[in-house]
């Protein structure tokens, strides 16, 4: 995760999906001196996180209809996603690239692109952002830290036993 945050520069967040949620579970801040507030053991939306959609997205497709049922959408943007047809298009495409995108869903100066770590069984059970804000890069910059971002995951996921 330092190694990441040193090659982009912004803060990279770890989560672990526990059930209905995802939980910050660690996070290496960025350098800068404006910086994200998040706080280890605090929870992130599923429908409006990068963190969130990407768990979500490679769900067990009975399992994603049953947490998507349950969820309560709320607006915090223009661009959060609010409805569960909305959702299931978005985890689709998702699922497709890899990797998944917050552009400025959860809150207006926040955009983050996530992906996908496997535990020793196979199972997506966490999730790894990076994050930055709209005054140092815009949502398609982060486009550029993909690769690095997905082959990370995939490194960390054989770390940890897949």
């Amino acid at each position: 995760m330092s190694e990441l945050r040193d090659s982009t520069g912004e803060t990279v967040h770890l989560a672990m999906f526990n059930g209905y949620e995802c939980v910050y579970i660690d996070k290496v801040e960025s350098k800068k001196s404006v910086r994200i507030q998040t706080d280890i053991g605090n929870t992130a939306n599923m429908y409006c996180t990068a963190l969130g959609k990407i768990i979500l997205a490679f769900e067990e497709d009975n399992n994603i209809n049953e947490l998507i049922d349950n969820m309560i959408f709320s607006k915090y943007t223009k661009n959060t996603i609010s409805n569960k047809i909305d959702l299931l298009k978005e985890l689709k495409k998702i699922k497709k690239n890899g990797f998944a995108v917050d552009a400025y869903e959860k809150e207006n100066d926040l955009c983050c692109i996530a992906a996908p770590i496997r535990d020793h069984s196979g199972r997506y059970k966490y999730s790894m952002s990076i994050s930055s804000l709209r005054t140092r890069l815009k949502v398609e910059d982060l486009y550029n830290f993909k690769d690095l971002l997905v082959e990370r995951a995939k490194l960390i996921s054989k770390g940890i036993g897949y």
